[in-house]
């Protein structure tokens, strides 16, 4: 009498199959690591670029100046201004915080391009009305575009950067890839 074979895998069958599992894992994981480490990166930027427009439709919303500050590595802060006393137009020194966004990604870091445009002011109308310094009160005006650096301390990651315009303007850009090329470019 001949017995019937059963549906199912062997033991040989099944340890195949996990072992070439395992292998396709350990192919993959570094280029996962990167791309986490690029998710990063691209988060952090875009959490910039939030802030400052939500400092720029702040200003236009409340009709006053604002400030957009990076703080630590990848952390920012939105203030409204306080006129002082003695010139409307110069802001006082005084914070008046409306949102901020603590440093929650990981390795990642953002530099200003100078220690002038640390802060970015906008004004009622939304345009960038100057530059503050640590030490004083904003007087005196940002003609150029503000750059926030954003990378990655671990090699082989992607770097981004955060442009304000003179007008207002907020856009990321990549700074590897050439602007004639590539709209997501830099200049």
């Amino acid at each position: 009498m001949n017995r019937p074979r059963t549906n199912g895998f062997s033991l040989i069958e099944l340890m195949i199959v996990v072992a070439i599992v395992t292998i396709m894992i350990l192919l993959a994981l570094p280029g996962f690591s990167t791309a986490l480490q690029n998710s990063q990166t691209r988060a952090a930027a875009d959490s910039l670029q939030n802030g400052l427009r939500f400092a720029q439709g702040e200003a236009i919303r409340l009709n006053r100046f604002t400030t957009f500050a990076i703080s630590g590595n990848a952390g920012w802060q939105v203030n409204y201004v306080t006129a002082s006393a003695n010139d409307p137009l110069i802001a006082a020194n005084v914070a008046n915080p409306l949102q901020q966004q603590a440093n929650t990604f990981g390795n990642v870091t953002v530099t200003a391009s100078s220690a002038a445009t640390a802060v970015v002011r906008f004004d009622p109308l939304g345009r960038v009305s100057g530059a503050a310094t640590a030490a004083g009160p904003f007087n005196a005006l940002n003609l150029g575009t503000t750059t926030y650096a954003v990378t990655n301390s671990l090699t082989g990651t992607r770097r981004l950067n955060v442009v304000v315009s003179q007008s207002g303007k907020v856009r990321m850009c990549d700074p590897d890839v050439p602007l004639a090329s590539n709209p997501a470019g830099c200049s």
